[in-house]
């Protein structure tokens, strides 16, 4: 049996603050409260050794879910366990068995070098020397910033922080390892190698991996399980393959041909002209009539040369769950 290592039941979190529209002097005298419910009645579990991606829009309350799962926010109300501890406590216990990576807040110390940041992480929770050493020089390979271990860290890159600040999450062989945003701002490769590292992590560590971010690359990528939230409400928690399977009815076909003009109905029910450029055509196509489709597009016009792909995960949850619903 799966163990659970993140079991949230009936969560809320509820923000108060004042109504800033009223007079100074109203507010000051007769403050009026407005009530923000930023989580609402949330119920999720979490297996050990799975990597599960929060996917939101801006607001639906994803860091504050991540916050109350490090123990950095305590819930309004319900029941949450974190590998067995109540995350709010913080718990020595509790602290040194999770790690977090913020990708808009660097933990590093900018007067310092990564490798002296480190070595007081590892004095901090108690690592062999021998083993923390052994480790850096395994990470740093894996994120090819070795030759940066000793530069002064106000002196790096963007992406080579952010790569040393994985590494300092990870040295201390983290049960769970939370991420918010952990890419963002990053150039193609950066995001790459770190993606990359994500994998080799949970792979070879069988380290928990709980992961929000705007980029559908790092989720799709990495994740095997995605939660939808909005509003402060869960809409969907599925494994990626499954909700691959399940909402791909569509295919995308990019083709070329020598066709001066769409025709005014397209010859398979359901197919949507996308975009066209030229003589390049792009069309949205059900699943089942692909080469039905092809077999009649041919006797319209001569195809030079075709594409095809599936819908990515981002316009699946676009399409199935942040568009507006009467």
């Amino acid at each position: 049996m799966d163990e659970i290592v993140i079991d949230a039941q009936n969560l809320s979190k509820v923000f108060y603050h004042f109504d800033s529209r009223l007079p100074f002097i109203k507010r000051f005298l007769r403050p009026h409260q407005i009530m923000v419910q930023a989580v609402q009645d949330v119920s999720f579990t979490i297996k050990k050794g799975s990597i599960v991606g929060f996917i939101g829009s801006n607001g639906a309350g994803k860091s504050t879910m991540i916050k109350m799962l490090t123990g950095t926010l305590y819930p309004s109300s319900g029941k949450l366990e974190v590998n067995g501890e109540i995350p709010f406590e913080r718990s020595i216990n509790f602290r040194k068995n999770i790690s977090v990576v913020v990708g808009n807040k660097l933990q590093l110390f900018q007067d310092v070098s990564a490798m002296d940041y480190f070595q007081l992480i590892g004095t901090l929770y108690e690592v062999e020397p021998s083993i923390l050493q052994e480790r850096i020089l395994e990470l740093s390979n894996l994120l090819d910033v070795t030759d940066q271990l000793y530069q002064q860290v106000r002196t790096l890159s963007l992406g080579q922080k952010m790569k040393m600040e994985f590494i300092a999450a990870s040295i201390t062989s983290p049960e769970i390892l939370f991420l918010d945003e952990p890419t963002i701002g990053l150039d193609i490769q950066a995001k790459k190698d770190i993606r990359e590292f994500l994998r080799k992590m949970n792979e070879e560590w069988q380290t928990t991996i709980i992961l929000t971010s705007h980029d559908m690359d790092d989720i799709s990528s990495v994740c095997d399980e995605v939660i939808v939230i909005d509003k402060g409400k869960i809409l969907l928690q599925e494994s990626m393959d499954i909700i691959l399977s399940k909402f791909s009815d569509f295919k995308y076909l990019k083709i070329k041909m020598t066709l001066n003009s769409v025709p005014e109905v397209w010859p398979i029910k359901g197919m949507v002209l996308i975009s066209q450029k030229d003589s390049e055509y792009l069309l949205k196509i059900p699943r089942d009539f692909v080469f039905e489709a092809l077999e009649a597009i041919s006797k319209l016009a001569d195809i030079e040369d075709f594409e095809l792909s599936n819908l990515s995960l981002e316009e699946i949850i676009l399409q199935n769950y942040f568009t507006k619903k009467e």
